[in-house]
């Protein structure tokens, strides 16, 4: 993965609304360029996936929100981690989170062999 964020921004007043987002949008490239579209996605004729967010993860942004700075209207910008699923109900396999979370388990049947999963994150630009 080439450290792309895809992300999505949703008003605060459709928190608990069904959100969807194009599910080729995990195959784009650093410069929106299409690496490759995954078969699964070709055979389903490219639809769109159901988000689900992982309220843990949700944190507010200072950086983007006016709060921190005193501006009036405040607006307090968060972010949320989701996870992509598909028509059937299970998790897109393409997905980072999901693919580290295969890794993690596939790891974890080792055993306690001193293995851990190192990964690191670099923006693209």
């Amino acid at each position: 993965f080439n450290g792309r964020s895809i992300s999505k921004v949703v008003p605060y007043r459709h928190k608990r609304s069904a959100v969807r987002m194009y599910w080729g949008a995990i195959a784009n490239g650093g410069n929106s360029e299409v690496l490759t579209i995954p078969v699964e996605v070709k055979q389903a004729g490219c639809p769109n996936v159901l988000l689900h967010p992982d309220w843990t993860t949700e944190a507010e942004l200072r950086w983007a929100s006016s709060a921190a700075s005193g501006a009036a209207p405040a607006v307090c910008v968060r972010r949320v981690y989701c996870e992509q699923r598909l028509a059937g109900g299970q998790l897109n396999p393409a997905v980072p989170r999901t693919a580290c979370r295969r890794m993690l388990q596939r790891l974890e049947a080792f055993g306690n062999r001193g293995l851990a999963l190192l990964s690191a994150f670099e923006y693209e630009f």
